[in-house]
Parts: C-alpha cells; sequence; structure tokens
C-alpha cells in the first residue's frame, strides 16, 4: 500500500511540474506566433453581408437622385452668378430663384437684362425695372412678376401660365404668341398698347386688357 502511495505522489509530482504554472506566459513559438497572425487575416477574408439585388439597386436610385439634385444647385448657383455680373443667361435655368437682388444689381450699374428661352418658372421678381428686358420664350410659369416696370420688354412666345404680374407695366411690350391661361393674374396690370395672339380662343387683340375682360366675360357664363 505504502508503495502504491508513493508511485502516485511520484507521478503528481511528474504532472505538476510538467504543466505551466497558471498565470505565467507561454513561451512564443514558431508555430504559436503563426497561428495568433494568421487570426486578423482570417477575420478580415470573412466576406461581407450582400444586399438583395433590389435593396441594391433603390440605394444606387437614391445616390443618383442626391447627385442629380447637388449638380442642379450648383449649376443654377453658377447660372445666378453669370446672370447677376453680365445680365444674360440665354436658355439656361434659373427656375424656383429670387432674382430681385441679382436685378437691382443690373439696374444699378445699367446692365440689360436677356433671359431669352431661359426656364424661370416660380422665379419671384418684385418692383423691379425691366425696361427692355428680353424674356422671348422663357419659361414664366407660375412666376411671380408684380409691380415690376416691363415697358417694351419683350415677351414674344413666353409662357405666362400662372404667372402673377399684378401691378406690372407692360406698355408698348411685345406679347405676340405669348400663352396665358386663367390662372394668369392680370389684376391691375398696365397692358395697354400690346399685341396678343391667346393660342386657345384664338384671338388677335390690342391689347391685354380686353383678352382679360373677355376672358373674364366668358368665365362667368
Amino acid at each position: 500500500m505504502n508503495f502504491l502511495n508513493r508511485q502516485i505522489a511520484l507521478v503528481s509530482i511528474s504532472i505538476f511540474f510538467a504543466l505551466p504554472i497558471y498565470g505565467e506566459s507561454q513561451e512564443s513559438t514558431p508555430e504559436s506566433v503563426e497561428k495568433q497572425s494568421e487570426t486578423p487575416a482570417k477575420i478580415e477574408q470573412q466576406p461581407s453581408l450582400k444586399l438583395s439585388k433590389q435593396a441594391q439597386e433603390k440605394i444606387d436610385a437614391i445616390k443618383k437622385e442626391a447627385k442629380k439634385k447637388k449638380d442642379h444647385i450648383i449649376q443654377q448657383e453658377e447660372n445666378l452668378e453669370r446672370f447677376r455680373t453680365t445680365g444674360i443667361c440665354i436658355g439656361c435655368d434659373l427656375s424656383g430663384l429670387n432674382l430681385n437682388e441679382a436685378i437691382k444689381h443690373l439696374t444699378k450699374n445699367k446692365i440689360s437684362i436677356n433671359l431669352k428661352d431661359a426656364n424661370l418658372e416660380e422665379v419671384i421678381i418684385i418692383g423691379q425695372d425691366l425696361t427692355k428686358s428680353n424674356f422671348s420664350n422663357a419659361n414664366l410659369t407660375n412666376a411671380i412678376v408684380m409691380n415690376c416696370n416691363a415697358q417694351k420688354s419683350n415677351l414674344t412666345g413666353a409662357i405666362l401660365k400662372g404667372t402673377n404680374v399684378q401691378g406690372s407695366d407692360f406698355d408698348f411690350a411685345f406679347l405676340n404668341d405669348a400663352t396665358i391661361n386663367w390662372s394668369t393674374n392680370l389684376k391691375n396690370a398696365t397692358i395697354d398698347k400690346v399685341v396678343i395672339v391667346d393660342p386657345t380662343a384664338r384671338f388677335k387683340l390690342n391689347s391685354f386688357y380686353n383678352v382679360y375682360n373677355i376672358w373674364n366675360k366668358n368665365k362667368e357664363n
């Protein structure tokens, strides 16, 4: 029995000295270093989560639309600056912008305005001098052009659907083939001595005033 106990004790002591003591760092071997270095690489090589084709298409569409809006804003800023400095912005897009400060600057420096073929939808122009300005074939749909002096201005072929020209003076203006409709606000506008062709009613009349009265009468009936 004593002999067996001694054998067990010897085996226990051998195992104790053969194992590393808890808390001590193991000696690094080439094999262990290689395994440790492989771990991050293996993690990096794990495939990323893939989106469905439909989800990716939606993301791409959102990015494309955001870029389009950003490019449009940048282009409009460039157009506005060119108009403010030169008075010329033929065929450019100024839609939705407030043009008052730019026109004030042009008037102060006696620079004429040429916005032929321009997109001027929903622009704001209030109380400005537009004398002899060129708005031919411009799109002024739903624009606000109130209390302006637009005498001798060229609005030939301009689109004035829903345009608010209340209180503006269009004496001697060129309005041949200009497009207006029921939503065009002509209240208190001076519109004598101009010629207009209404493409809807096909009236060739001597003034906006007559067109307004005829349309108003037809509307009441």
